[in-house]
């Protein structure tokens, strides 16, 4: 069933015992870019001359999105001492489906961007990086 991504919402493990706060004022996330390897298991007596490979390891990617600036928000302070340490955390991604699908992961900070446009709002954009085997819960 199609939806639309209004009511998305990115959270963070704030506690460590899955106690989850939403990360506010996002205008833009976009969920993990997943991929994985090929490696390439060709050999002298591979039919037709073909190549041939298998998979390899898969990577989570990342996640990304953007939230108005606010110097003064808790959020974008804990974004910045988050980057800082690079530590990676719990998060979860809460879909505005109707079943309202969760896809949780472990991710640690990347990259951290002010924009300050001269005829719109500030923002402050983020990148995260998955590590590990994310789980949903439909």
């Amino acid at each position: 069933m199609a939806f639309l991504g209004k009511g998305t919402v990115l959270q963070k493990d704030i506690s460590g015992s899955s106690d989850f706060a939403t990360i506010g004022k996002i205008t833009e996330l976009t969920a993990p870019n997943q991929s994985a390897d090929s490696v390439e298991i060709t050999h002298m007596e591979s039919p037709g001359g073909f190549r041939e490979f298998m998979a390899g390891l898969r990577d989570a990617g990342e996640v990304s999105g953007t939230i108005h600036l606010d110097f003064n928000d808790p959020v974008v302070q804990e974004l910045q001492t988050d980057y800082e340490d690079g530590v990676a955390g719990d998060y979860q991604m809460v879909f505005s489906d109707p079943s309202q699908t969760k896809w949780q992961f472990r991710a640690f900070l990347t990259g951290l961007e002010i924009q300050t446009p001269m005829d719109d709002v500030a923002t402050y954009s983020f990148t995260f990086k998955i590590s590990g085997i994310p789980t949903y819960n439909a």
